[in-house]
């Protein structure tokens, strides 16, 4: 399965290294896990969604039937949005080096990827409440489309979610344009622009190369049955129960496509469940309460998921 940040490091050059960036990295599960698609157009994906379906008819030899009704359906548009990091660069600051400017942005390139990396993980989680212009997000679709199940009704603040993903090429993926259908990593692009001269404030002038880093692709979600969100999450107060997790996982019928998807205060609400059960011996050198899956569906931590959500009542 081709995932988006499978794609990033190829096309970045980043399994080569070295680098540290350590301190600036966030873990962004529906980047490593979720699968990518190319778009049914170069720049968006159109899909058919149907409403309803007809009921079949046993009849005897010879026998009468109903006409059923037509099949009704419609259209679902997911566009492919341009997530980007506009640069001007010193023309001097790639003086020096093997490959000029060139090489200036190759060493850079761990940096910008996060960069747009974290942009693109906080879309996918809060969608338009991150940034109006980009996708729809999980999250708030789940909120705003009955999708959605609360952890606890202590309405204050500093809430997190729990994500239930089940990826599916039709229902539920990233898309990417069809461009880059041939070369997936595509999808991946920096222009670097002739060097020019532009005016900072009135009177001054500065020579800069303008760069652009940036990517092409959108989250799909086509079929509510592919998501589900258990928001109001609170560490010590609104816990995560055994019900909240299976009842999730049954709405979305969980298959072996599924992930759950949770921050570290997230997971560690989820490990309080087995804290709880956990039996040890004299011999037991750990104090393991770790849950790495639920009924065999893995958890995954996204750390675009934040603690700072406010309360949420869902219906």
């Amino acid at each position: 399965m081709e995932t988006i940040k499978n794609i990033a490091d190829e096309w970045g050059g980043l399994k080569n290294g070295p680098y540290l960036l350590s301190s600036l990295v966030k873990k962004s599960g529906l980047l490593q896990t979720g699968l990518a698609s190319m778009a049914s157009h170069n720049a968006y994906d159109v899909q058919e969604v149907y409403i309803d379906k007809p009921s079949g008819q046993f009849v005897d030899l010879n026998g009468t039937y109903t006409v059923a009704d037509n099949v009704n359906s419609k259209l679902q548009r997911t566009d492919v949005k341009t997530c980007v990091i506009p640069l001007e660069l010193d023309p001097k600051v790639g003086e020096g080096l093997p490959n000029g400017i060139n090489g200036y942005i190759s060493n850079k390139m761990p940096a910008y990827l996060e960069g747009l990396g974290q942009s693109v993980g906080a879309q996918a989680v809060y969608g338009l409440d991150s940034d109006a212009e980009g996708f729809e997000g999980i999250r708030k679709y789940c909120t705003d489309n009955s999708r959605a199940a609360s952890a606890g009704t202590d309405a204050s603040t500093n809430y997190t979610s729990i994500l239930f993903v089940r990826w599916d090429a039709q229902g539920m993926t990233w898309i990417f344009n069809q461009d880059s259908a041939a070369n997936p990593m595509g999808m991946f692009n920096v222009v670097v622009k002739p060097e020019t001269t532009i005016a900072p404030s009135s009177g001054t002038r500065k020579d800069v190369i303008p760069i652009k880093v940036y990517a092409d692709l959108a989250l799909k979600i086509a079929d509510p049955i592919c998501v589900y969100s258990l928001v109001n999450v609170k560490l010590g107060t609104n816990d995560v129960t055994v019900t909240d997790l299976e009842a999730a996982l049954n709405t979305i019928k969980a298959d072996g496509s599924t992930f759950i998807y949770c921050n570290r205060n997230g997971l560690a609400s989820i490990n309080k469940l087995k804290d709880a059960n956990l039996q040890m011996v004299g011999s037991d050198g750990d104090y393991n309460t770790i849950v790495k899956s639920f009924n065999g569906i893995p958890i995954v931590i996204d750390e675009n998921i934040t603690d700072t959500e406010t309360f949420v009542t869902v219906s």
